[in-house]
C-alpha cells in the first residue's frame, strides 16, 4: 500500500485512520525489506540482517556528493580511466579520494607481454603486473606501465616485486630507476653477467 504522510490527525476517528495507520505499517514493511530478511523471518537472528549482496543503484556519471570526513560506497560509470564502461562500486574516503574498488583488468594474453593487468587493493591502492621477457643487453632495459582507456596511471609507486621465471640462467633482477611512468632493469647471473631472461612483477602505488 502507498505511503500516507501526517496521519492519524488529531480530529480524525480511529475508523478512518486505521487502515491508513496500516497502510503505512505495510509500506515500511516492504520498504524495509529491500535487501533485508523479511521482518516476519522463520531464520534465527536474521530480522534486519542484509542478503549476500547490497544493490547500488546506478549514481550516474558524477561522484556521489558526501558530508566532510563521511565514507561510503556509491556505484557509478568511471569518467577518467580506468574507463570499463560499466559501472563500478567506488569507495569514498575520509580524505575526498574516490577509489573504483571493482575495476580491474584480468590477464589478457597478448603477446609480448600476456599478462598485463591491474586491480585496486581495499584501502584503495593501486596495484599493475606484467609477464616481461627481456633480452640479452648490457644496457638497462626500460619498462613503461600501461595507461590510458582502461588502465589508470600511478602517482607514485613505492614498491615493485620481482619474480624471476628462468633461475638457471637469472639470479638477479637490479631495478636501477622506478617511477611512477614504469622503471629500469637488468639481469645479470651470479658473476654479474648479463642475462636474457624473464620475470613476473607486481607494482603497488597510488
Amino acid at each position: 500500500m502507498a505511503w500516507t504522510p501526517d496521519t492519524p490527525q488529531a480530529a480524525q476517528f480511529i475508523s478512518v485512520t486505521q487502515p491508513l495507520i496500516e497502510g503505512n505499517f505495510q509500506a515500511l514493511d516492504t520498504w524495509s525489506q529491500v535487501d533485508h530478511s523479511t521482518i516476519d523471518s522463520a531464520t534465527p537472528n536474521a530480522n534486519g540482517y542484509h542478503y549476500a549482496s547490497t544493490y547500488f543503484p546506478l549514481n550516474g556519471l558524477a561522484p556521489h556528493v558526501f558530508p566532510a570526513n563521511y565514507t561510503g560506497f556509491y556505484s557509478k560509470t568511471p569518467t577518467v580511466p580506468p574507463l570499463t564502461t560499466t559501472n563500478e562500486i567506488f569507495c569514498h574516503f575520509q580524505n575526498g579520494d574516490e577509489k573504483p574498488i571493482t575495476a580491474a583488468r584480468s590477464p589478457n594474453l597478448v603477446a609480448p607481454n600476456g599478462l598485463d593487468g591491474f586491480g585496486y587493493l581495499p584501502g584503495g591502492a593501486l596495484f599493475k603486473y606484467n609477464y616481461i621477457l627481456s633480452p640479452a643487453a648490457a644496457v638497462a632495459q626500460p619498462y613503461t606501465y600501461s595507461t590510458g582507456g582502461v588502465a589508470p596511471a600511478f602517482v607514485t609507486v613505492p614498491l615493485v616485486f620481482i619474480q624471476p621465471l628462468n633461475t638457471a640462467t637469472v639470479n638477479i633482477i637490479n631495478i636501477l630507476t622506478s617511477t611512477a611512468l614504469g622503471f629500469t632493469y637488468t639481469l645479470t647471473d651470479r658473476t654479474g653477467l648479463i642475462q636474457q631472461g624473464s620475470f613476473f612483477f607486481i607494482s603497488i602505488g597510488v
